[in-house]
């Protein structure tokens, strides 16, 4: 009786055990299903996305960020942002490295010490010298108890809207300027025909 105890508790077991394997190989497939997906979808972001580790390194960056620096994301991972801007090819020693990597580092430290976002406005210049600008996005990155594990990174691309800001700053100082000294008396007026600007002769 004994023994038939033993066998049918090894039973039970084994069954227990099977199906403990069984759901493992489920959740395993499900996992790398899922970050199959998720990389799919980094990958081809039209924006660069990095995370870091709690020191300060770079864990993952997406192709478009490992673009944007003009290396290859095995020469990303593993770099603080101050080792890895003085090695990026079209910023070498540049003040604008200096600077990118310093504030990197210290926004990395303010997050985790914080877990508050840190939004500002970078400037990259790429292989053909030519700068371009993004609008940068850090924030914290939570393990599963909720502790802030590293940091993470977006950079949408803000070239054109800066291109643009520039060349109407250029055009209204160029109307200031013909305002100011032309000899005629300009003005312009609203719908309501009340004056909006006028020139000096005006």
């Amino acid at each position: 009786e004994m023994l038939g105890q033993i066998q049918e508790r090894d039973l039970t077991l084994l069954a227990a055990r099977e199906h403990l394997e069984h759901r493992v190989k489920e959740r395993t497939q499900e996992l790398a299903e899922s970050q199959a997906l998720y990389h799919s979808l980094v990958e081809q972001l039209p924006t660069g996305v990095f995370r870091k580790d709690k020191e300060g390194r770079y864990v993952f960056a997406n192709a478009s960020f490992c673009q944007t620096l003009g290396l290859t994301a095995d020469r990303v991972v593993g770099k603080l942002a101050s080792e890895l801007m003085t090695h990026t090819p079209a910023m070498q020693q540049s003040p604008e490295a200096v600077k990118l990597g310093t504030q990197g580092m210290s926004h990395h430290q303010a997050i985790m010490e914080t877990g508050r976002q840190i939004e500002v406005e970078d400037v990259y210049f790429g292989a053909d010298g030519k700068p371009r600008y993004y609008h940068t996005v850090k924030s914290a990155v939570f393990g599963s108890e909720g502790q802030i594990i590293g940091t993470q990174g977006i950079l949408f691309d803000i070239t054109q809207r800066k291109q643009a800001e520039a060349e109407l700053s250029n055009e209204r100082e160029l109307l200031r300027a013909m305002l100011d000294y032309s000899p005629d008396a300009i003005y312009f007026k609203d719908a309501q025909s009340r004056f909006l600007r006028t020139s000096k002769h005006m």
